[in-house]
């Protein structure tokens, strides 16, 4: 902060920071806040010099501060996360456009999500799958040096938990691993913050949003059975967040069709976290989900 004066009012919430950081086990080697008086940034190096975390904070906002950088320290201790990105669909419902290869804001799909993973101060890896004709053209999408932390790109299978295993085969050393649909492109770095924390709780945790609607349960014959309790009700996301030795063994014994990766876990009789998504967070599977994105779109650009 050389040449720089504090204004008085940030005086005490700074060295309060600092206190506070010690009292939770954080070592601070670099502690410095910018020049911009409406929106200080606070920067933060762990002494272990092993990652830099850089995000602006209001400093008067003690309490996120505090809950942001702890939560860092905890799962950067040490702790490897690992992303699965599924991009292996066959894009049946979009009336012959590839959706992973459309064009959002300039960019394609796939790109949206890797790109947020890319970002991440939490993530280390990331293995992009498939469909298997895709392979090179994602190869040329996604070239190495851009992408640091794209480990692999492969060839997923012929459903959704096959391309997902065969991506956590590629996983490297890690003890967390987030599984993300590339076809969701508004993923956000505090969806996928909160999905770390959530996860700490169980060891499994999944975005989801309560559900607007009433949903009424229906037979073969059309004719209402019973309405559900809405409060209730969550209509599941990506990005789920796992711990590496539940999600593999819960894909060792998978068993029959799934929708999501949750339902492995949840069939070894394991606690799932469900914690909260966006309504942003669309899935694109037909032209009128593309349409949608395209107008969302222009809030993530």
């Amino acid at each position: 902060m050389t040449g720089y004066l504090i204004p008085e009012r940030y005086v005490k919430e700074f060295h309060s920071v600092l206190d506070r950081l010690e009292n939770i086990g954080i070592e601070v080697s670099e502690f410095r806040i910018s020049e911009s008086l409406v929106e200080p940034r606070i920067t933060t190096t762990f002494s272990d010099g092993s990652r830099s975390f850089d995000k602006p904070f209001i400093l008067t906002k003690l309490d996120a501060i505090i809950g942001y950088l702890g939560m860092l320290f905890q799962v950067s201790n040490n702790k490897q996360v690992g992303v699965v990105i599924a991009a292996g669909g066959s894009s049946n419902r979009m009336g012959g456009l590839d959706k992973l290869y459309a064009m959002l804001g300039g960019k394609p799909v796939l790109l949206w999500a890797t790109h947020a993973f890319q970002k991440s101060p939490l993530v280390d890896q990331i293995v992009v799958v498939v469909a298997g004709e895709k392979v090179n053209q994602c190869q040329q999408l996604i070239p190495g040096g851009e992408w640091p932390k794209v480990t692999n790109i492969c060839a997923g299978g012929e459903r959704r938990q096959d391309s997902v295993a065969a991506g956590l085969k590629l996983i490297g050393k890690c003890d967390w691993v987030i599984i993300h649909d590339g076809a969701r492109p508004f993923i956000t770095a505090d969806l996928i913050e909160r999905g770390l924390e959530a996860a700490k709780e169980t060891g499994a945790a999944i975005a989801a949003v309560p559900v607007k609607d009433t949903i009424k349960e229906a037979g073969e014959d059309s004719i209402v059975r019973q309405t559900l309790p809405r409060q209730n009700l969550w209509a599941v996301q990506t990005p789920q967040v796992f711990r590496i030795d539940i999600i593999t063994e819960a894909y060792r014994r998978a068993k029959g069709d799934v929708t999501d990766d949750a339902m492995l876990v949840e069939q070894m009789g394991h606690k799932v976290k469900v914690f909260m998504g966006s309504y942003d967070n669309i899935k694109i599977t037909t032209p009128e989900d593309l349409t949608l994105a395209q107008v969302l779109v222009k809030k993530y650009e």
